[in-house]
């Protein structure tokens, strides 16, 4: 530890100064943001399936998620494959929930579930990822709705890489690369299937 933030420490401390107050939240170290967070590339909910198997997958995948509703406050799906215009998957599993989805047709997508306990003491705005394909990142940035909570900002990057086809290096380096014009400063999560 440097001297300087030694001292400074002990400055805020009070440490020498007689009747010194307690530090105000201004003058300490910022807590870093402690949240519970889980990421699972899910591949597939199998929302739309019919035959008995899928069905029985769709229940051991919907009975997974109830697990990790029940210890995470922000929950981080990859590959969900969900239709393009879905916009009520999981809204009887995650109610009350803040759903965000970033379907694509095909393979890919991304989802990201967050607790009431989140949102109401959050703003939550989404981040323009730039000419990203869609279904590949979602990031956002949690804001304190009061700003004498004491609580912190912070970003959460969900995302989902390719893991074959042509140009597969220069895919995946694009993803980074817009990962790399977002916002920084505070304090973030980064997650996600990255296929390395």
């Amino acid at each position: 530890m440097s001297t300087a933030l030694v001292i400074k420490l002990a400055e805020n401390r009070g440490e020498g100064k007689e009747d010194a107050p307690p530090p105000s939240h201004s003058s300490v170290l910022h807590p870093i943001p402690n949240i519970s967070l889980s990421t699972w590339n899910v591949n597939s909910l199998s929302l739309y399936g019919t035959t008995a198997s899928s069905l029985a997958r769709r229940d051991n995948i919907t009975d997974n998620l109830r697990r990790l509703k029940r210890i995470s406050q922000i929950v981080c799906l990859q590959e969900p494959h969900l239709r393009s215009k879905d916009n009520q998957a999981l809204a009887s599993t995650f109610a009350g929930w803040t759903r965000k989805y970033n379907n694509a047709d095909g393979r890919q997508g991304t989802m990201t579930l967050i607790s009431p306990c989140i949102s109401k003491l959050y703003h939550i705005e989404d981040l323009d990822v730039g000419n990203v394909p869609k279904g590949r990142i979602q990031a956002f940035r949690f804001v304190p709705k009061d700003q004498d909570a004491q609580l912190q900002a912070f970003l959460v990057f969900n995302g989902y890489f390719p893991t074959g086809g042509t140009r597969l290096n220069e895919r995946r380096i694009a993803l980074f690369n817009a990962l790399e014009r977002l916002p920084n400063g505070e304090h973030t999560f980064l997650v996600g299937d990255f296929n390395f």
